[in-house]
């Protein structure tokens, strides 16, 4: 199964090669070039991705098909460069046979879809030779899978056309909850990658035609909206991922004299219809380019994109692709006694910096609109002291605010004496 999908994106690719003279996106799309903020290589050893998954913590999942030694690799939230102490679930005690993709519920929950039909199911932490917790058996042709963030589990049966449904906690001998399939559905063969919504709701890919489906929908139902991607990619959607606001990231593949790679586009909750993507990933700095076929992608809990494929041998971890303004500084207060020659303030940095590093703070005294001192410091720095001679008698203010490439957080403001009278508290 692994074998068709591979085969089916590069014959797509070869075919649709003159549309892709038209570039990987649409000159309209709001397209970005963000650089990874990680890079997570494997130890030698790995061998093709075949999925990928993240935890809302930014755990990463990577499905290594590696025949006769298959595995999953763990990543914790902060891996970056070489890892050579990695995690892996594999192991006769495992019995991953084939891999074919993985999957991860709130709970922390692993789910490995085999070649052989099979979902395995590991307890949150799990790592090593290790037994799944419980296992059940898929149906033919099962190639691809979604997990919910209650532990629903969907399978896609490519050359069926068609979806199951499994309900959280099933095991061996489980039936689907729910089977998804008939002419209304659209689906026909050609189902591949699967997302479900916060909501239940769950996106299906077949034939590069993405239909959304009710949570709960069953037998030869059709969807509650279509869509089209409209972007200059030649290649077929290669995977498909749900963001925490629903929406919806789709990794294309694109092929052309300009060369070929992979872009990330991404649409509206409610997208439907042909549409253009809201933001679209793709350029030199995000090294997509190096991504030519099978692009693997999730998004964890806070926003973090994961992207790897075929010739990568690692994970391309991207902070956020919709950074905004960092909140409000942190815990300013002012200290030293009130007539004394130095006053110091000191702050916390903003509990969200909105995607992006803190390039700088600006701290600024006032003695009511007067501005009595303004400096720009370094982005480590978290105090600052300023001498009697630059300050006024009386109440005073100073406000901290926080930049980032997204712009100024807002102003954090304390007030204080200086000069006769008494203690700050």
């Amino acid at each position: 199964m692994r074998t068709t999908r591979v085969v089916t994106v590069a014959v797509t690719a070869v075919a649709m090669t003159g549309a892709a003279l038209l570039g990987a996106t649409s000159a309209s799309a709001d397209t970005v070039d963000y650089g990874p903020d990680r890079v997570i290589r494997p130890v030698p050893g790995f061998n093709s991705a075949a999925g990928l998954a993240a935890r809302s913590d930014g755990t990463v999942y990577l499905a290594d098909f590696r025949p006769g030694a298959d595995a999953v690799w763990i990543f914790g939230p902060s891996a970056d460069g070489v890892q050579r102490r990695t995690r892996t679930i594999a192991g006769a005690k495992a019995a991953l046979g084939e891999v074919a993709d993985v999957g991860v519920d709130a709970a922390g929950l692993v789910y490995v879809l085999s070649e052989d039909d099979r979902v395995s199911v590991f307890r949150r932490g799990a790592y090593g030779d290790v037994a799944p917790i419980r296992t059940f058996d898929t149906g033919e042709f099962s190639s691809h899978l979604a997990v919910s963030r209650d532990g629903k589990v969907a399978v896609a049966h490519d050359a069926l056309g068609e979806v199951a449904v499994y309900a959280a906690g099933a095991s061996a001998g489980a039936t689907p909850a729910q089977l998804i399939t008939g002419p209304r559905t659209g689906l026909g063969e050609g189902v591949t990658e699967l997302a479900f919504t916060s909501t239940g709701a769950l996106w299906v890919d077949a034939d590069d035609v993405l239909r959304a489906f009710a949570a709960g929908a069953t037998g030869d139902t059709p969807p509650l909206r279509s869509l089209t991607p409209v972007t200059g990619a030649a290649g077929g959607v290669s995977d498909v991922a749900v963001d925490a606001k629903n929406r919806l990231y789709v990794a294309q593949s694109y092929d052309g004299l300009g060369g070929s790679g992979t872009v990330v586009n991404v649409f509206p909750a409610d997208a439907r219809g042909e549409i253009r993507p809201i933001r679209s990933l793709e350029g030199s700095r995000s090294r997509l380019s190096t991504v030519e076929t099978g692009a693997q992608i999730a998004v964890d809990g806070r926003g973090e994109l994961a992207v790897t494929g075929y010739p990568r041998d690692d994970v391309l971890v991207f902070r956020t692709l919709f950074p905004g303004r960092p909140s409000v500084v942190r815990s300013v207060r002012v200290t030293g006694k009130a007539s004394a020659k130095k006053r110091t303030v000191r702050w916390r940095k903003p509990a969200d910096d909105g995607g992006r590093d803190v390039r700088s703070y600006k701290v600024v005294f006032r003695k009511g609109s007067k501005v009595l001192k303004r400096v720009t410091l370094k982005p480590g720095r978290r105090s600052y002291t300023v001498r009697k001679s630059a300050l006024r008698r009386g109440k005073l203010t100073v406000t901290v605010r926080a930049k980032t490439a997204k712009g100024w957080s807002p102003k954090a403001v304390k007030k204080f004496r200086f000069g006769r009278g008494r203690e700050d508290e």
